[in-house]
C-alpha cells in the first residue's frame, strides 16, 4: 500500500468518527467538557494496533471536527493498562 493509498484509507475511517464528534460536540452545552474514546473497528480485538500515521491522522479529524469545544480524545485502549 502506498503512503497515497494510507492517506486516503485514514481519509475514510475518519469520516463516520468526525461526522459523529461534530454532532456531539454541538448538541453539547457550552462550556461541558467531552471525552471521545475512539479505536479502529478493524483493530478491537486484533492483534495488530494501527499504525501510527493513522492514528494521527484520525486525531487531527477529529480535533478539526469539534474545534472550539473543550474536547479530550483516547484513542485505542484494548492496550492502555490502568496507570498508563
Amino acid at each position: 500500500m502506498t503512503s497515497t493509498d494510507r492517506k486516503a484509507a485514514s481519509h475514510e475511517a475518519a469520516a463516520p468518527a468526525t461526522a459523529r464528534a461534530r454532532a456531539v460536540a454541538d448538541a453539547v452545552p457550552a462550556g461541558r467538557s467531552l471525552l471521545f474514546l475512539y479505536e479502529p473497528g478493524r483493530t478491537i480485538g486484533g492483534s495488530r494496533p494501527a499504525e501510527p500515521a493513522h492514528a494521527g491522522h484520525v486525531l487531527r479529524a477529529l480535533r478539526e471536527a469539534t474545534e472550539g469545544h473543550d474536547v479530550r480524545f483516547l484513542y485505542g485502549g484494548d492496550e492502555l493498562l490502568p496507570g498508563t
